[in-house]
């Protein structure tokens, strides 16, 4: 079975709407063959910006066997189209990808070897 982790955000400090990202991305998860291995939640938290805890949890994680982030939407990840590509970007090119649950959205995973000379991301 593949692994994942769910990464959940809530700009506001709305627990509930942590729980109900959480059972829908465990829901996903479980209809598409994934097991879940953990949970990164963030409430509280802009969209706009990568200053959140879990995510930088999230990001310090990706050397772990998991291989897959499921968000419920985009706007979990990051609101910013330019962010949400830029982390997008970040994962794979650890080998990573992630999944929206609602927008059927899925990132592929290049090649890392090829790509890395020309990565965007890397400060």
């Amino acid at each position: 079975m593949k692994q994942a982790v769910i990464y959940a955000r809530s700009a506001s400090p709305n627990e509930d709407s942590i729980r109900a990202q959480i059972v829908l991305g465990k829901k996903f998860a479980a209809d598409n063959g994934y097991t879940v291995v953990r949970v990164f939640a963030d409430t509280n938290a802009s969209g706009r910006s990568a200053e959140r805890p879990a995510l930088q949890k999230l990001f310090e994680d990706t050397g772990s066997s998991w291989d897959t982030v499921i968000v419920l939407d985009r706007s979990r990840f990051f609101r910013e189209p330019y962010l949400y590509i830029k982390y997008m970007l970040k994962l794979n090119f650890a080998g990573k990808r992630i999944i929206s649950c609602i927008e059927r959205l899925s990132t592929i995973s290049y090649d890392r070897r090829k790509m890395q000379r020309n990565d965007p991301c890397s400060n």
